[in-house]
């Protein structure tokens, strides 16, 4: 069997034809879930990155290995909440601003970002604290 590779222009790396990277992989999810879990609890000492944007009251931050730009948020996100139940997740926590100690987490479970590990939607009192 042969596998035929492509030049990725901004990356230069050879990728195979035919990937679709708005694969979901959920054991991925499963498992960036319970890392951002541990993450919360303080059970982790590893250093991750937070990214947050503010919507109202609620606070939707993008947590990473890395720090990502600006672009990469935006990447991500639209491909992540292409996911009608993400979406209607997020939609809820944001629509619900009257819950000051509002928390919710998703894990990330787009292999494409490899170096963020979810998001977490905090309201006001959380993440003033």
């Amino acid at each position: 069997m042969t596998t035929t590779h492509a030049l990725r222009q901004s990356t230069h790396q050879f990728l195979p034809f035919g990937i679709d990277f708005s694969i979901k992989d959920d054991h991925l999810g499963v498992r960036n879930s319970h890392i951002l879990e541990d993450l919360i609890d303080g059970k982790l000492s590893r250093e991750y990155y937070f990214q947050t944007r503010c919507f109202g009251c609620v606070y939707l931050t993008v947590v990473s290995k890395l720090v990502i730009s600006d672009q990469t948020w935006n990447a991500f996100m639209g491909t992540f909440t292409k996911d009608a139940d993400v979406e209607a997740f997020i939609d809820m926590m944001i629509n619900k601003q009257y819950d000051s100690d509002l928390l919710g987490l998703i894990g990330n479970n787009l292999p494409k970002y490899p170096d963020v590990l979810g998001v977490i939607l905090m309201g006001e009192s959380i993440y003033k604290s």
